[in-house]
């Protein structure tokens, strides 16, 4: 029976693959709105869900990535940056949890590295890591070259990432080779020549630290000092739990650690309310879900991610009702066609099976499509999204699958409701043009025209109040001038010796205004101290964040003082005892003026003057207490350099700083960038949103309005008599207009009444996520509602003139 089945069954779809490209030659118009609204809304779907894969699969590469934790500190009152949660733990600790707790099957630390590394006088600077012998233990990345053992054991070895020894040896083994090592500005001689014994695989871009180097904490003579101290918290601690132990159980233990170890510093013992509490972070959740000060990189957002989820899904929403939309239009005008079949003896199955083909058909073409639109904007929008993503369906098969899967559903659900339908309907009736329920199949329609329009209206309402935030953030008056400041980065511990004449031979530069040196940018301040003395009333003490300066600072930033002076050089006690603070430090400090009063602060007491606040941190934060102070001795505090240029001829101001640094500092690379581009730089997640979000919206609209025009065709044509009857009794051309563009515009009214408070809530908790925002007015909700009216009146009227101006004649003709 099988084969008989098969041979009977065969020319049957066959017959349904003709009948189904027939129809689609037939009425090109709307397969043409059907195939491309479709293609359009899985190329977004896709690359969205390309997008989002990519930010779940961090850390996801290494062998144990469900079994590794982060030690993460709750220090009580350091409350930095909106979390008292830090990353930085003891130097012991990771040999302590090996040593004393079961559970934990293996321990590393990670300390940041940099290092000017030189080999036959080609000098890179480079960004590595300070890590133990144990590190390939917990983490997986692959060695091309050497013994994960022992390649981190010695203090002179060194190990490479791919790329690092390709830039230094070619293509050669360089395990057993020497680079001279600059680390962290140690300087170079025969002490820093360091043995390759490594080169591992570059690190992957879904990694939420990265490094080109590896190095043991031995090797530095620093880090060596502090190995064995508990108040030592200059580490990452990453440990492994043993098959089947949960974190929950270690997390209770963990506090031993501060009885045993931490209490045994004098410090602690003095004050015993700073000991922390240690946590577990899985490893899974740093990337996207950690509000933890201290990070290797900036990290994603889930809440970002999931909008985007969201985002991808209501296109996909979309474009599936414009297909199934005009499936069940076209449907409901073959009523004759479905009457001859049943009249000729064709069965319920075998119409089913006819509507389903002719709306898989073309769903499959639009996924088709839809992929190599993918393939050809993917590198276009890895570089919009600042992610390194791929679309290998080849060996990808779940994912290939998945995609084949909501073709076909996308097409079993717009063939499904007029097969079912049409099939039920005697052939009688069908034949005669009566059809029961088209009222319930017209309401249907409605309602998901009104769902598109809500999307659309919301997606609307989104972007135009994003980038209204952004627009305020990038412009505003922040109290700082951060025009034509170049900062130049200071990674020579030398330089400091040379800044009095460095500083003269760029102001003798007729195109540089001025120059000065600080700890870290006016526009990111992250250097922060807990004051607490007989000066500040609160018990728990006031956070101060602090940057040291050299003179010139201020002025060159144009920073207002609102009393008191600024720091003068010729005063030789206003590098020992002199300090600027801020107001809102000032007004913490609960006084009306400070100037001749005294806070003891980092060595220094007697307050000189008061700025008036500026953000130096992200518009996500209300302006916190600040305290500037000079230091001349500088290699420590003063790690940039700012220069304030002329508006006029920058390439050559650029060339000329190039040429000066490398005569002031040869080994070292020219390393620069312009403050406002760092300043604009806080803010790249939403600028990403923002013009993610306006590409997405206008497709979107394209789609809906792409679907709105097929139903306004055919609504048009369905209602030919009935305009050539209204022309005929008189109706003008504004009354056909209105006529036939009321239904959609009660459509849009109402999809803006569901739109406009959802839109509402989603944006104000956005919103609240900064301490300084736009208002979130009705005007927003307003354009957004009267821009989908105007797009659907144009729509509507393009496709409703034509008929309008028909000759009623020809009108009532028609058929």
């Amino acid at each position: 029976m099988l084969p008989h089945t098969v041979q009977v069954e065969s020319p049957m779809l066959k017959n349904y693959f003709k009948i189904a490209i027939r129809t689609l030659v037939k009425h090109r118009g709307y397969a043409l709105i059907n195939i491309l609204g479709l293609a359009i809304g899985l190329t977004c779907f896709i690359l969205i869900s390309l997008l989002v894969r990519f930010e779940l699969s961090y850390d996801g590469f290494h062998d144990k990535s469900d079994q590794i934790y982060r030690i993460v500190r709750d220090i009580p009152g350091k409350d930095f940056l909106g979390s008292n949660l830090w990353t930085a733990s003891p130097a012991p600790l990771d040999a302590a949890l090996v040593e004393e707790f079961p559970e934990v099957e293996s321990a590393t630390k990670l300390s940041k590295a940099s290092a000017l590394i030189q080999k036959d006088q080609a000098g890179f600077f480079e960004n590595g890591i300070f890590t133990t012998n144990t590190f390939f233990d917990v983490f997986t990345f692959p060695l091309v070259h050497g013994d994960a053992t022992s390649a981190l054991r010695d203090p002179g070895a060194i190990v490479l990432t791919r790329s690092l020894a390709e830039k230094h040896f070619g293509d050669a083994n360089p395990v057993g080779q020497t680079l001279l090592v600059s680390l962290d500005g140690e300087h170079f001689n025969g002490i820093n020549a360091m043995t390759v014994t490594g080169v591992v695989e570059d690190v992957p871009a879904n990694s939420h630290f990265t490094f080109s180097f590896l190095v043991p904490v031995s090797s530095s003579r620093e880090n060596v000092n502090y190995i064995d101290r508990w108040d030592s918290n200059s580490y990452l601690t990453y440990l492994t739990l043993a098959k089947g132990q949960g974190p929950d159980a270690l997390t209770e233990k963990l506090g031993v650690i501060n009885t045993k170890h931490v209490l045994q510093e004098r410090y602690y013992q003095e004050n015993p309310d700073k000991i922390e509490q240690f946590l577990l972070q899985p490893l899974g959740d740093i990337h996207l879900y950690s509000d933890v000060n201290g990070e290797f990189s900036v990290g994603g957002d889930g809440r970002y991610v999931f909008l985007f989820s969201f985002i991808a899904l209501m296109i996909l929403l979309i474009a599936c009702i414009n297909y199934i939309n005009l499936a069940t239009a076209r449907a409901s005008t073959r009523a004759m066609e479905v009457g001859v079949r049943k009249v000729m003896g064709a069965q319920k199955r075998q119409l089913i099976g006819q509507f389903m083909s002719e709306a898989l058909v073309p769903a499959l073409i639009a996924l088709a499509i839809a992929i190599q639109l993918v393939v050809v904007l993917l590198p276009t929008f890895g570089e919009l999204t600042a992610r390194a993503l791929t679309l290998d369906v080849t060996n990808n098969s779940l994912f290939l699958f998945t995609l084949v899967l909501i073709g076909l559903c996308v097409g079993i659900l717009a063939g499904s409701y007029p097969a079912l339908m049409m099939s039920r309907f005697s052939s009688v009736g069908m034949m005669k043009g009566i059809l029961k329920n088209r009222k319930s199949k017209t309401d249907l329609r409605n309602a998901l025209v009104v769902v598109q329009f809500t999307i659309s209206i919301m997606l609307i309402i989104g972007t135009v109040v994003i980038q209204r935030q952004l627009h305020y953030m990038q412009n505003a008056q922040i109290g700082v001038d951060r025009e034509q400041v170049v900062v130049i980065e200071i990674k020579d511990r030398e330089l400091y010796r040379q800044y009095e004449p460095l500083k003269e031979t760029l102001e003798r530069f007729p195109h540089i205004r001025a120059v000065t040196a600080a700890q870290t940018n006016p526009t990111s301040i992250d250097a922060a101290t807990l004051v607490q003395n007989e000066y500040v009333p609160a018990e728990e003490g006031v956070m101060v964040y602090r940057s040291a300066i050299q003179p010139g600072y201020i002025d060159l930033f144009g920073i207002e003082m609102l009393e008191g002076r600024t720091f003068d050089a010729a005063r030789a006690t206003d590098e020992a005892s002199a300090l600027i603070i801020n107001e809102t430090m000032m007004h913490q400090l609960g006084w009306e003026t400070a100037i001749g009063k005294y806070l003891p602060f980092r060595g220094r007491e007697e307050i000189v003057g008061v700025m008036k606040d500026f953000n130096f941190h992200s518009f996500r934060q209300q302006v916190a207490p600040l305290v500037l102070y000079l230091e001349t001795d500088w290699w420590f505090p003063y790690q940039k350099m700012f220069v304030k240029a002329g508006t006029q001829n920058m390439p050559e101001t650029i060339a000329f700083l190039q040429e000066t640094m490398a005569a002031f500092s040869p080994a070292y690379p020219f390393d620069y960038y312009f403050l406002d581009d760092a300043y604009n730089q806080l803010y790249q997640t939403e600028t990403r949103l923002g013009k993610l979000l306006n590409y997405f919206t206008v497709l979107a609209l394209c789609i809906a309005f792409m679907g709105l025009l097929g139903l306004a065709t055919f609504t048009v044509q369905q209602r030919t008599k009935e305009i050539g009857v209204r022309k005929v009794l008189g109706a003008s051309l504004i009354d056909i207009l209105l006529m036939l563009s009321q239904d959609f515009t009660r459509l849009v009214v109402v999809a803006f009444v569901l739109a406009a408070p959802v839109g509402y809530f989603v944006l104000r908790g956005w919103l609240d996520g900064f301490a300084y925002r736009i208002p979130l007015g009705v005007g927003t909700f307003v354009l957004a509602g009267l821009s989908v009216l105007v797009l659907t009146w144009l729509t509507v009227g393009y496709q409703s003139l034509s008929a309008a101006l028909a000759n009623p004649v020809s009108s009532l003709r028609h058929d």
